[in-house]
């Protein structure tokens, strides 16, 4: 994860209480599936690090994002084909993802499923899954089957036993670039806004 999209997430928690800010995390969660920048495990874990009354509501908002992402994903390619394919993510996957495709072919539908729990990237499978013509229907009930039992983990997970996240694979590298991007927003603001000293008692004459 870059250190600007870690310091513009900060930035955006800033306004954590502000009853759009699920919502908003949510649909960061359906925009990832196009730019593939968004850290939405960490995203998650540290939206409910800050409203752990709200961890059900963030997992829902969460999953239900990642899903309609990936139904998105799954129709455009079906309706455009390979121009999509080019705009989303360039090169043949043919040649890139045949592992992703081979997997697909020896699971099926519960692939998706696996995907979406998973820690890597789902995006082959979906494209994958819409090109042999998968039902759409399907493909959102399997994704939001392996995001919400993955995003349900998460969520409960750093609301009650927050150590552990550190041994979810992937997830520790992003909570540590979060938490930089937090202490230099700090610094920051307290470089911005020093400290007054305290005034010194007066001696009594």
């Amino acid at each position: 994860m870059s250190k600007e999209i870690s310091r513009w997430i900060v930035s955006l928690q800033k306004y954590a209480n502000r009853p759009w800010y699920i919502p908003l995390v949510g649909f960061l969660a359906l925009l990832d599936h196009f730019v593939f920048v968004i850290p939405t495990d960490a995203l998650l874990i540290s939206t409910v690090m800050l409203k752990k009354r709200k961890w059900i509501q963030a997992f829902l908002w969460v999953s239900i994002g990642s899903t309609l992402g990936a139904v998105l994903v799954a129709y455009l390619v079906q309706v455009f084909g390979e121009p999509m394919i080019q705009w989303l993510v360039g090169g043949d996957i043919q040649t890139e993802w045949v592992k992703t495709r081979q997997f697909i072919d020896d699971y099926g539908n519960v692939g998706i499923a696996l995907l979406a729990f998973g820690p890597f990237p789902l995006a082959p499978g979906i494209i994958i899954a819409a090109l042999a013509g998968m039902p759409l229907f399907e493909l959102g009930i399997w994704t939001l089957l392996g995001r919400s039992v993955k995003y349900l983990i998460f969520s409960w997970a750093a609301t009650h036993v927050p150590h552990l996240l550190n041994r979810f694979w992937g997830v520790k590298t992003e909570l540590k670039d979060l938490l930089a991007a937090a202490r230099e927003e700090k610094r920051a603001q307290r470089k911005a806004n020093p400290v007054p000293p305290s005034p010194s008692p007066k001696t009594p004459l």
